[in-house]
């Protein structure tokens, strides 16, 4: 049990001890651009008792912030934001946040996909080494289709390897991320089972790159953020500025929130 807490105490001092050193540029918080002392939008009726409960769901959860926002009819009705930015002097989270989408990017990767589709510059049931020929080839002819529906076979993070949980390494390219997990074995034929797995994201957004012969954010931008108007999406690149980006925690124990290293998803664009 002593060992275990000399343990415990060691990681929560590494954490804290990297807050200073490894956290995105301070000045992305400004409290005049993010909307310091902004008050939450109540156009709608219901919108109190909206903001009530998305407190509430941040108490619950341990989390430290949560934003959220309610459009009907093509108006903006709601949102509002609750918790802590961490950045500079932690001030209270606004609607205005920069929040990364965490997995939620896949289905918006599978969306680029169909466009590409549609346009017919990608297909969906070639081999995938028809676009990344660097993949090794394996027993069974793995496809786009697969990578998107999660029956490729190829496994998911391993949580306990900090280079794929919490990476810090800049990559140019998806390819030169693939070397993680590319040469292990498959988990099942594929299309035989469902695994969910963030890595075959990883090779979906590689095929874009070499499909177009740009980077997956310029692909991103120029086929699916720039014809739907989303002003504000892109990729969470921490060479560039970001305005209103809010900082990275992790929370201990279920319940303690720790200002934490963060990281680099030069390798997670497509899945993140």
């Amino acid at each position: 049990r002593i060992s275990q807490l000399t343990l415990t105490i060691a990681a929560l001092v590494l954490l804290i001890g990297c807050n200073n050193n490894n956290r995105y540029p301070p000045d992305e918080w400004n409290g005049s651009d993010c909307g310091l002392h902004e008050s939450p939008r109540f156009a709608h009726v219901n919108a109190p008792i909206a903001s009530e409960l998305l407190r509430e769901t941040l108490k619950k959860d341990h989390g430290t912030g949560i934003a959220a926002a309610v459009i009907l009819d093509g108006e903006l009705v709601w949102s509002d934001a609750a918790g802590r930015s961490g950045n500079r002097n932690n001030p209270e989270l606004t609607p205005s946040a920069s929040m990364r989408l965490g997995s939620v990017s896949k289905p918006i990767t599978a969306a680029l996909i169909a466009r590409l589709y549609d346009l017919g510059l990608l297909n969906v049931d070639l081999p995938i080494q028809q676009y990344v020929p660097e993949f090794p080839q394996k027993n069974d002819t793995l496809t786009l289709r697969h990578l998107m529906s999660h029956t490729s076979g190829i496994r998911h993070y391993n949580f306990s390897s900090f280079a794929e949980s919490n990476s810090q390494a800049q990559y140019q390219s998806l390819s030169e991320s693939l070397f993680l997990f590319s040469d292990d074995p498959l988990l099942f034929p594929p299309g035989e089972q469902y695994a969910y797995s963030s890595f075959g994201y990883n090779l979906a957004g590689a095929a874009i790159e070499n499909a177009l012969g740009v980077s997956f954010g310029d692909a991103l931008q120029e086929y699916l953020v720039q014809p739907m108007m989303l002003e504000r999406t892109g990729t969470d690149d921490p060479a560039l500025f970001v305005p209103c980006r809010q900082a990275f925690y992790t929370v201990a124990f279920g319940r303690i929130p720790l200002h934490t290293i963060w990281r680099n998803n030069s390798d997670a664009y497509p899945k993140a």
